[in-house]
């Protein structure tokens, strides 16, 4: 599934930050293809953190295989010292099978975050005092489509990045080839 963007999307992150705006501006509109279940998207989120896309790739083929399929039931019934040997680390491996608990137990229902409110959603994820302090420190709404698209940018920063230094570099040599 492609991720669904428009003009008003980019004019607001260009708005937030002038260098981003700058690199929008040079490569324009890119087609991104995510994740459309979100508990397999938050796994894929938390295995590929600080840690490049290539290995991202290799662990995340790995936990695929494990599992069969990536789902709350899956991880919560595979002990953590499977994930390990999958090259997970031990504490992403605690988020995800804390994350997987939460979602069998009902304590947290992935269906209705994309209704929340940030700080709704945030207190279901973290608890309500938690969530208060996050509130607090970024009080701005930002507009449903782009809270979605930002719920996978952590994941997709990793490939993104690169892609983007891909464009770059091709651009850069081009044009000092054509010099």
């Amino acid at each position: 599934m492609n991720f669904r963007y428009g003009k008003k999307e980019m004019e607001y992150l260009k708005s937030r930050d002038r260098r981003l705006g700058e690199i929008i501006d040079q490569i324009g509109r890119i087609s991104w293809t995510v994740e459309p279940d979100l508990f397999s998207a938050i796994v894929q989120n938390i295995v590929s953190q600080q840690i490049s896309g290539k290995a991202a790739e290799s662990i995340l083929a790995r936990v695929g295989e494990l599992l069969g399929e990536i789902t709350p039931k899956a991880v919560a019934k595979t002990d953590m010292q499977a994930f390990r040997s999958c090259g997970v680390s031990q504490r992403k491996a605690e988020y995800i099978k804390d994350f997987a608990a939460k979602v069998v137990a009902g304590e947290l229902d992935l269906d209705a975050v994309g209704k929340m409110s940030d700080a709704e959603a945030i207190a279901a994820s973290f608890g309500t005092s938690r969530a208060t302090s996050i509130a607090s420190r970024d009080s701005q709404r930002i507009p449903r489509r782009l809270r979605r698209w930002l719920s996978t940018a952590r994941y997709m920063a990793n490939t993104a990045c690169g892609f983007v230094l891909q464009r770059c570099s091709s651009k850069l040599s081009s044009e000092t080839a054509s010099a």
